[in-house]
């Protein structure tokens, strides 16, 4: 039953493609552009949450370049000072609090 669904799917995609193939030659060339950008959209429908993401990065890298470099360089070494203290300052903590101690 599973198996059949998705078989029936692909041929539905396909009978859909193809009629507005066989449309826009008979009309004209006005038809053609507009049939052109139905028939991605549908086609990249299951594809467009994996297709956006690569697109998106690279515009957006010029500037992510030079707004993450700052921003994110000082905060890494505060976060990291003030949340989990690095490994050299445990030590030191403990160690200066039993020496004034006794």
């Amino acid at each position: 039953m599973k198996l059949l669904s998705p078989m029936q799917s692909l041929p539905v995609r396909a009978q859909q493609i193809s009629p507005p193939l066989s449309r826009p030659p008979s009309p004209g060339t006005r038809p053609q552009p507009p049939l052109s950008q139905p028939l991605l959209p549908p086609s990249r429908r299951p594809l467009p949450l994996r297709w956006p993401q690569p697109p998106r990065p690279p515009p957006r890298q010029p500037q992510s370049r030079l707004r993450k470099p700052f921003p994110l360089q000082p905060p890494q070494p505060l976060l990291k000072l003030q949340r989990p203290f690095p490994p050299q300052l445990q030590p030191l903590i403990p160690m200066r609090l039993p020496r004034p101690r006794p």
